[in-house]
């Protein structure tokens, strides 16, 4: 007879996979049921990933001038925050000047299942820094 096993347990265990096996069961839950969940799985990944920008002080200055007190929240564009520099008006978030760059949603950059190589070394670079 097969143990049961309850839906905390699942979630406990789907919690404790890594990105792209968390991803492989979205799929899988997708094309079982019809539904494409890849925006919602890029915002939650952006944000997890922004959310770890933030806390190794990624950009909490001015990338131009340095000013940290005169910088200012700008909106949001596809899920990232965009902030503003008071001082000289420049615009720029978390991931302006890293790997990911400005654009961490295009061309599916965080894709596991990219098409080309520099996509799936960028998705690899950031698997590695939401494990760190």
């Amino acid at each position: 007879m097969k143990k049961q096993i309850s839906f905390e347990e699942v979630v406990r265990y789907i919690k404790k996979l890594p990105y792209p096996k968390f991803r492989e069961v979205i799929d899988e839950y997708s094309k079982k049921t019809g539904q494409d969940f890849s925006s919602e799985i890029n915002a939650l990944t952006v944000s997890s990933l922004e959310k770890h920008l933030e806390q190794l002080g990624v950009n909490s200055a001015c990338p131009k001038c340095g000013e940290k007190n005169g910088i200012l929240k700008y909106g949001q564009r596809n899920h990232v925050q965009i902030f503003k520099c008071k001082e000289y008006g420049y615009k720029f978030s978390r991931f302006s000047g890293t790997v990911v760059g400005e654009k961490p949603l295009a061309l599916g950059y965080l894709d596991p299942h990219a098409s080309n190589d520099h996509q799936r070394t960028v998705h690899r670079q950031y698997c590695s820094c939401i494990r760190a």
